[in-house]
């Protein structure tokens, strides 16, 4: 079950990683980083602690920049090696477009192999999470094949995203009778299915009230409010398993897709002009 428990940590690598998500292939210096890095109260020695470590994991590179004085000086800006990741990150607007009905019986399956090396399993893990895969008998992984996604993407996806190399991806759509029925327990009971869809209502309704107040808040404070709750929101919508209507109702999944989408409109301005003031300043 996908749940969700707080909102999402103020952190320096979280500011950078944002913020460079939302100014895109441009980047931003060093300086504009630290300078909003301080509207949040993180300290310059902090947000260039991040920096570096972000930059030493590939997680953000550095790239030359010309300024209007045809200075030329250091952007950073988000990894080529994090554009997958982000990319799907971003799919979480596309709502139940990333889906098609699904038959029964159709399952997505990854076996992974015996004595693994720890690093490469606990990435291996990360990946199929991410793809809503959940853990079954005898090291295999499944899933509905309900995904839109074709059989070569979800398995380059999978490898992007850490996949160890030993893993066999693979469809079924004939199982012995009773294994569809067992299969589609992974994903919980009545009263955990119930319980998730009484948390997503909950936050929904959190998103509404949150964007009334948005424009009326002095812009830090907008900024700190949607970075929190709507960064915590899409961290949630990323990592639901998207389930067909057989084991799950879509509605309560939906109806935070589409306010969200009305939430991160609303903030992607803020944030957007905020960061515009900071860079002419600069």
């Amino acid at each position: 079950i996908v749940r969700f428990h707080q909102q999402r940590e103020l952190t320096p690598k979280n500011i950078i990683t944002d913020i460079l998500r939302i100014v895109g292939s441009s980047g931003l210096s060093n300086k504009v980083m630290l300078e909003v890095g301080a509207l949040f109260g993180c300290k310059q020695n902090a947000m260039r602690v991040a920096t570096s470590r972000l930059t030493s994991s590939a997680t953000i590179e550095k790239t030359p920049h010309t300024d209007t004085n045809k200075k030329v000086i250091n952007h950073y800006r988000l990894s080529a090696a994090t554009d997958p990741l982000t990319l799907f990150i971003e799919e979480w607007r596309l709502g139940k477009k990333r889906c098609k009905p699904w038959k029964p019986g159709h399952w997505l399956l990854c076996h992974l192999s015996k004595n693994p090396n720890r690093t490469e399993r606990a990435q291996s893990l990360r990946a199929l999470s991410l793809l809503g895969f959940r853990q079954g008998p005898d090291k295999l992984w499944i899933r509905p094949d309900n995904l839109k996604k074709t059989f070569t993407h979800i398995d380059q996806q999978l490898q992007q995203f850490g996949l160890e190399a030993s893993a066999t991806l693979m469809t079924v759509s004939q199982l012995q009778e009773g294994i569809n029925e067992q299969w589609q327990t992974l994903w919980a009971n009545t009263e955990n299915r119930q319980s998730y869809r009484q948390n997503y209502v909950k936050i929904t309704a959190n998103l509404i009230s949150s964007q009334a107040m948005l424009k009326s808040l002095a812009p830090i404070d907008a900024m700190t409010e949607s970075f929190r709750l709507g960064g915590s929101v899409i961290d949630l919508l990323i990592k639901d398993p998207l389930l067909p209507e057989q084991i799950e109702s879509p509605e309560a999944h939906e109806s935070l897709c589409r306010a969200m989408g009305e939430y991160d409109n609303i903030a992607r301005v803020i944030w957007q002009q905020r960061i515009n003031a900071i860079v002419r300043s600069a």
